[in-house]
């Protein structure tokens, strides 16, 4: 489903995390298994729906998004 969501975002003219980017962030989340992740603006929610699938893959499903209004 992730999958599919990625597909649709990344034809549009959203900037999105890409492949790259995702493998590179999954990895460090395996590596570190941090048991809380802050990630700080957001685009499309993308990168925050990754991050929360793999934080509970692997054990810490804490997960905090902060959006800057101006």
């Amino acid at each position: 489903m992730i999958c599919n969501i990625f597909n649709e975002i990344n034809g549009t003219t959203l900037r999105s995390i890409n492949e790259e980017e995702g493998n590179y962030i999954k990895a460090k989340i395996e590596e570190w298994k941090p048991k809380v992740f802050v990630e700080i603006g957001t685009a499309s929610g993308l990168s925050g729906a990754l991050i929360c699938h793999w934080m509970e893959e692997y054990g810490a499903p804490a997960f905090h998004t902060i959006v800057l209004v101006t």
